[in-house]
């Protein structure tokens, strides 16, 4: 299925309107096998550009109409690469889709409002904060990691949404999805509106935390917390761990990845 795709995207010109709207047309095709479908869906992005209208139209059509959930949650992802920034109708596709039972399209709807919605979007961060708590560790990743791009800085819920999850969710990799999202909503000219005694605790007990990658996170965002015009204040609330040496700053949270699943029994039409 890969090289089909890699083929079709090879033969292409970019942008090519002819065969964007045959990829459109058979991923709408209700009668065309599954497979086929989902895979003109994965291949659009490569095919066409960012704010294409045609292929996002089609997309977002594809996201709220009356299909399987495997191409639901296809067309989700291809939106979340094509759709223009502060595309409402996107964004209402996406809230659509979390309120599906499957967690491929749960992801892949909350990673479209992370694509597409501006830091602040209201919208976007309460939909983002209730899919923390969802049932799957997979789309509790997702969500943390968008709550983190588009909650305003220093936005009290959502930082304490954060910490909340650091120290209480059971899955490590939501877990370091958290820490490593924490300094995005966080700043030294901010201290003042956040409770960063609390913040400096939930980073120093993640020294202690079983997941190697979560201690260098959590010191990493120690350390980036303590930088810049901040750092004489914050040295004072966020001291250095005892014989521990500086950190590197912390790496900008990287989006989980959307499971796009492609029937085993079904290769193309």
């Amino acid at each position: 299925r890969e090289e089909i795709k890699d083929a079709i995207a090879s033969l292409a010109i970019r942008g090519d309107h002819e065969t964007v709207q045959r990829l459109s047309n058979l991923m709408q095709r209700a009668d065309a096998v599954e497979g086929a479908r989902i895979a003109a869906c994965a291949t659009l992005p490569r095919v066409c550009e960012r704010g294409h209208a045609v292929a996002v139209e089609a997309l977002i059509a594809n996201m709220t109409g009356p299909n399987t959930d495997s191409i639901r949650a296809a067309s989700a992802s291809a939106v979340s690469e094509l759709a223009s920034k502060g595309d409402r109708k996107a964004v209402a596709a996406a809230l659509s889709g979390l309120r599906s039972t499957d967690w491929n399209l749960r992801l892949s709807s909350v990673m479209v409002l992370g694509s597409v919605c501006e830091r602040g979007d209201r919208v976007a961060a309460a939909a983002s904060l209730a899919s923390t708590a969802d049932a799957d560790a997979r789309v509790r990743s997702g969500a943390v990691w968008v709550l983190g791009a588009v909650a305003s800085k220093g936005d009290g819920a959502s930082v304490a949404k954060m910490l909340q999850v650091v120290q209480n969710d059971t899955d490590p990799d939501v877990r370091l999805s958290a820490v490593t999202a924490l300094p995005s909503l966080t700043a030294p000219h901010l201290l003042g509106k956040l409770d960063v005694r609390e913040i400096s605790r939930v980073l120093v007990a993640c020294s202690s935390d079983p997941d190697a990658g979560i201690r260098q996170a959590a010191e990493a965002a120690h350390t980036q917390l303590c930088s810049g015009p901040g750092r004489a204040a914050s040295n004072i609330l966020f001291p250095a761990e005892k014989g521990g040496g500086e950190a590197g700053p912390a790496s900008p949270p990287k989006p989980p990845a959307v499971h796009c699943a492609m029937p085993s029994s079904q290769v193309t039409e």
